[in-house]
């Protein structure tokens, strides 16, 4: 079972020793462009973008993170392991 990690600054401790990363972005609530009665448009409820999940995967675990996209790229970005992107 992977485990989830709360803090960054946790994240940014196992970064180095992760064999892959994969990005995997938020698709949103899965009724794009339906609407059911009584549904509101997503500016009306004040919903916010669906997080974007970093999978690690060290030598015996996989982590996973939840955050923003932006932040995402950011954590990932100037890494020497591979990043694959979903």
């Amino acid at each position: 079972m992977p485990r989830e990690i709360k803090s960054r600054e946790e994240f940014e401790k196992l970064l180095p020793s992760a064999i892959e990363i994969r990005v995997v972005k938020g698709r949103g609530s899965g009724s794009e462009g339906k609407k059911t009665e009584g549904s509101k448009d997503d500016e009306e409820a004040g919903a916010e973008a669906p997080p974007t999940k970093i999978k690690i995967r060290t030598g015996n675990q996989l982590y996973t993170f939840k955050t923003t996209e932006e932040d995402a790229q950011s954590l990932v970005k100037g890494t020497k392991t591979p990043v694959v992107e979903y």
